[in-house]
């Protein structure tokens, strides 16, 4: 696809990968609305990206038809924001579980974008950053890793619903990557077992 033109949006794009998604589409000429909660760090960004970035600090969900009237249409969507967390089971984070359920399921986002996709009948690409976590089970992220399956089974559900469709859907589970979101923990004993995890990991 040539992005020259497109008209992308970025939701989770304050910081880590969804930054430099962000900063990729920019360069390839697309105009790139980027989507996140934390203001200060979006006008950095757009500022980085220049004329074609639009920073939108919002409730995404509530405020996508406010985009659409503005831009037009979107071509194409990538949705990384998530929270990540370690936390044991036994601990009862319920307010942590719950914000993070919220936030990394969000099929609410991909359903108005893809219904006004199929109506203008775009050519378009929905891209949902999971995780590997989707595919394997990890100590101490065991909500997370339920959020990551949750997430890998709608989209090869939506596959199939819209095969014959333009839309392409696309999953990415990338593995650990050095961005602030590793850093979150609410729990103490589940933080020294994920250091401990990752020393076995090192060792092997």
């Amino acid at each position: 696809m040539c992005l020259a033109g497109k008209v992308c949006l970025v939701v989770g794009a304050s910081s880590g990968i969804g930054r430099e998604i962000a900063l990729k589409l920019g360069k390839e000429g697309a105009t790139v609305i980027c989507a996140s909660r934390r203001k200060h760090l979006l006008e950095s960004l757009a500022e980085t990206i220049g004329k074609n970035g639009h920073p939108t600090c919002m409730d995404v969900e509530a405020s996508i038809s406010r985009l659409l009237g503005e831009f037009g249409r979107i071509d194409v969507l990538v949705y990384c924001a998530e929270i990540f967390t370690y936390s044991l089971v036994k601990n009862k984070f319920f307010e942590c579980w719950k914000d993070m359920i919220a936030t990394n399921c969000q099929a609410n986002v991909v359903s108005i974008i893809l219904s006004d996709m199929l109506e203008k009948d775009l050519a378009g690409h929905i891209i949902v950053v999971s995780s590997d976590a989707g595919r394997a089970p990890f100590p101490g992220l065991s909500v997370y890793s339920g959020t990551k399956f949750f997430t890998e089974g709608f989209l090869r559900s939506l596959r199939l619903e819209y095969k014959e469709s333009k839309i392409r859907i696309t999953s990415i589970q990338p593995g650990d990557v050095a961005t602030p979101g590793q850093q979150w923990t609410t729990d103490t004993m589940a933080s020294h077992q994920k250091y401990f995890f990752i020393f076995i990991q090192v060792l092997s």
